[in-house]
Parts: C-alpha cells; structure tokens; sequence
C-alpha cells in the first residue's frame, strides 16, 4: 500500500500487526509510518481501544543509544496475537 495519508498508513500498520508485533522503529524504516503512535490512536479508534496493546522496551540505534520504544501487538479474541 502506497500512499503518505494517515488512513494509508494505518492500514499498513495494521496489515503488518496481524502477522506479530511491530516497534516504532521497524514502523518508521519497513512501513514508512513516520509517527506510529498517532496511526495506533487511529486504529484503537476504529477497531476499540483494546485492540493494540503497547509495551515498552528498550531499543538500541545504530549510533548505540538506548531508546524506549513501543512494541505494539494486536489483540485478538482468546489473548494478544
């Protein structure tokens, strides 16, 4: 899905989700979702605000700071996916 619109976007983070977990980083660089937080408000508002859920970890960039970032999972009936 290309595109640069917010509801693109969205749709991509939420195609990636349903196969595992995804980091606002991998977000940025695989999905060219530049602001993953606002797309997962976005879906939580369509799909309810239980449906992804955010942990945090931490994560290491190539220029060797450590960073909190969100690790989103989808949430599906019967437990997290």
């Amino acid at each position: 899905m290309s595109g640069n619109a917010g509801t693109t976007q969205a749709a991509r983070l939420l195609e990636a989700l349903k196969h595992g977990p995804i980091t606002t980083n991998e977000c940025r660089r695989f999905l060219d979702v530049f602001d993953p937080a606002a797309r997962v408000r976005d879906l939580r508002h369509k799909l309810g605000r239980d449906a992804i859920e955010t942990h945090w970890q931490g994560s290491v960039t190539e220029q060797g700071v450590t960073h909190k970032v969100g690790l989103y999972c989808l949430v599906v009936k019967g437990g997290p996916h």
